[in-house]
Formats: structure tokens, sequence, C-alpha cells
């Protein structure tokens, strides 16, 4: 797998996974997101400072997920979301995308805390951070776990 910046033209591929029912189901059944505000919200992201969006290719170069950072206070944290394809789910992927994207975000800030929020229902991404050797936090306000990346932890 590699990763590369998202562009304007993978709007429509991240629309369609953003409104998977699995993937509605595991960012907390979230409503669907119409093709107009998704492309809006796209055309912002991409050029973004305060966010980083990539998308995670096979080795064909087939797209099969996506990661994100964003901050809010000049890249000391940012909080990690990620999606695997639906036809891409349970090849290992996920953690690849997770991996590979923390490794792309400490290109751009070496000292990164990096966050991620879980639905507690999902439990894919809740033993995948585990596994991965993320710290949790006690849950937030609106139920969900906090990760903390466990920086030089084996993954």
């Amino acid at each position: 797998m590699k990763l590369r910046p998202a562009v304007i033209t993978d709007a429509y591929t991240l629309w369609v996974w953003a409104n998977d029912p699995l993937t509605r189901a595991g960012s907390g059944h979230r409503p669907l997101i119409s093709w107009s505000e998704h492309h809006a919200w796209l055309a912002r992201k991409i050029p973004d400072v305060t966010s980083l969006l990539l998308v995670g290719e096979s080795t064909e170069g087939q797209p099969i997920g996506s990661v994100r950072f964003e901050t809010r206070d000049g890249w000391r944290t940012a909080t990690l979301s990620y999606v695997v394809a639906p036809e891409a789910r349970g090849r290992g992927f996920g953690r690849a995308l997770l991996v590979e994207g923390v490794a792309a975000a400490r290109r751009r800030a070496p000292d990164l805390r990096i966050e991620a929020s879980v639905v507690p229902a999902n439990e894919t991404s809740r033993r995948l951070f585990e596994l991965l050797g993320w710290s949790s936090e006690a849950p937030g306000a609106d139920g969900r776990l906090r990760f903390v990346e466990g920086r030089g932890v084996a993954a």
C-alpha cells in the first residue's frame, strides 16, 4: 500500500466510502452526506493547512481507504480518522493506513501527539488501535473512546 495526498478527483470515491452503511455505523450513525456538501468540504480540506488528507492505494493502484489528520494548534496535536473501502475490508489495510498515515504525519510534525476518537460499538477500530499500542484514555463527554498514538511502540 502507498499513500498519496487526496485530490479533488477523489471526491466521488471518498463520498461513497463516507456514506457506506458500515462506515456510518462505525462513526456513530451520523446522517448521510449529500454530494454537494461533500464536494464543497473536500475542496476546502485539500488546501487547508490544518488538515492532512491522504488516500491509500493498493500496489495495483486501486484506492483502498483514506486517513485524515486535523489540528487546531499548529500541529502540536492532531486527531486521526480513517476509512477502509468496503471492498478492501478484512485484508489488513486498516493497519497499513494507520501505520503509514502516522509516519506521514510525523514527517510533517515529528513531535505530533496523535489522538483518535472511537464509537464504543466500533470493535474493529478499537481492536486495531489496541493492537498498534495506542494508549486508551477516559471516554470523552460524547461517550467515545479516546486513544493516543503510542509513539515508538512496535507497529
